[in-house]
């Protein structure tokens, strides 16, 4: 039953996460005008996107090696804490505002993980692909390969640091 609920909760999250980002980014007319900058100038923007690529790598190679439940298992981490917890919640300023720079990372960041996740949830990644793009099918979608983003390690510090302090904070409010 725990890995049902794990999965509906998943599910809900993907669900919630591409409804804010459909419903907040102005959608560009194809996923190549989706590719975000190589170099972006927030510090978040880098994060994720290096954050994306690494969880390409690992869940490829996880399903490479048909080790299912460890894919699984790095999709759900990506998904759940990284894009969500973090991600979103840093960037829906931004996204509000209308930071043209923000919503392409969004798409492009949902795209490539509606991609990856579809072959454990293909019902749900298929109606959100189809809302992401209007394209026919994820199905025949090309499978999300690393772009050769470079990872900024600066940025990647001053997110473990906000990180580390926004925790700090919780644990002495409970």
């Amino acid at each position: 039953e725990a890995k049902v609920q794990q999965g509906r909760d998943l599910s809900n999250k993907l669900w919630n996460a591409s409804r804010l980002i459909l419903m907040n980014a102005a959608e560009p007319a194809t996923l190549e005008e989706r590719m975000p900058p190589q170099s972006p100038a927030a510090p978040e923007d880098h994060w994720i996107l290096s954050r994306l690529e690494s969880t390409i790598v690992a869940f490829t190679d996880l399903v490479s090696e048909y080790d299912f439940a460890h894919a699984v298992q790095e999709i759900y981490s990506f998904v759940f804490s990284e894009l969500c917890d973090w991600y979103l919640e840093i960037v829906k300023p931004r996204l509000y505002d209308g930071d043209q720079e923000a919503a392409t990372v969004l798409l492009h960041v949902l795209e490539r993980t509606l991609s990856m996740v579809h072959p454990v949830m293909p019902f749900v990644t298929e109606t959100l692909w189809k809302a992401l793009t209007g394209a026919e099918s994820l199905v025949i979608a090309t499978w999300p390969t690393p772009s050769g983003f470079a990872v900024d390690q600066g940025a990647a510090q001053r997110i473990a640091d906000v990180q580390g302090e926004i925790a700090a904070v919780r644990k002495r409010v409970d």
